[in-house]
């Protein structure tokens, strides 16, 4: 009896190793293959993938860099919608709080775009005028893609808030 316990304790021992170990190595694997950040800035991947690869290799390093300094803007401007969103859905609904909160998003969200344009203006200002007519003809086609079929746009007539 006593070395079926003995023996019980030593799986249990085992079975419990192998559990952290199993566990370590998921957290290890987490921290040690990170993605690499994106070349380009989220909101300027359209000019990215316009550009032909001489063109995106001169400009890739200012795009790395516009891309870390959005990143904390674009951080803070999220932080900002994440503390509306919260103060949305509490109960009662403190209009005060709230009211911080969207001057709060707005200036954030202000930034964010003012830092972008700035960005936007250095990189383009690096490339010839075909390359940026080609950007805008890459951006023209995402924006054609991300409107919705007019058959399920409403009509123009047609109140833009419920009724």
């Amino acid at each position: 009896m006593m070395l079926l316990r003995k023996n019980m304790l030593v799986i249990a021992l085992l079975v419990s190793v192998a559990v952290n170990l199993f566990l370590a190595g998921v957290v290890g694997a987490q921290l040690f293959s990170r993605p690499e950040p994106p070349p380009a800035p989220v909101g300027m991947m359209w000019m990215n993938q316009s550009l032909d690869p001489q063109a995106r290799d001169r400009v890739q390093t200012q795009m790395r860099q516009a891309n870390e300094e959005l990143r904390q803007v674009r951080r803070q401007m999220l932080q900002a919608q994440r503390e509306v969103n919260q103060l949305l859905v509490q109960d009662p609904l403190d209009t005060e709080a709230l009211t911080g909160a969207f001057a709060r998003l707005r200036q954030a969200s202000e930034a964010y775009q003012e830092r972008s344009h700035g960005q936007l203006l250095n990189l383009m200002s690096r490339l010839t005028v075909e390359q940026r007519q080609q950007a805008l003809r890459r951006l023209s086609v995402r924006r054609a893609e991300e409107r919705p079929p007019a058959a399920r746009r409403p009509p123009a007539d047609t109140p833009s808030t419920p009724q």
